[in-house]
């Protein structure tokens, strides 16, 4: 993998985890209880993550080949 790829990579994932990171710690008084699973917090990390996947590889790659 090109160094430069792996790097854009690193920092797209962190910044993509710090705001589910900052939801879980700055937010954890209000919502969570006992050992519940936040819904809200699953779905803000599967919906981006699902939507991202599908742009990279069906997306990107079906505009490549038309150009």
């Amino acid at each position: 993998m090109n160094p430069k790829k792996l790097v854009l990579w690193v920092i797209w994932f962190s910044l993509f985890f710090s705001l589910f990171m900052y939801r879980q710690f700055l937010g954890q008084g209000e919502t969570s209880q006992g050992g519940e699973v936040d819904v809200f917090f699953i779905c803000a990390f599967l919906i981006p993550l699902t939507t991202s996947m599908v742009i990279r590889w069906v997306i990107i790659p079906k505009l490549s080949r038309a150009c």
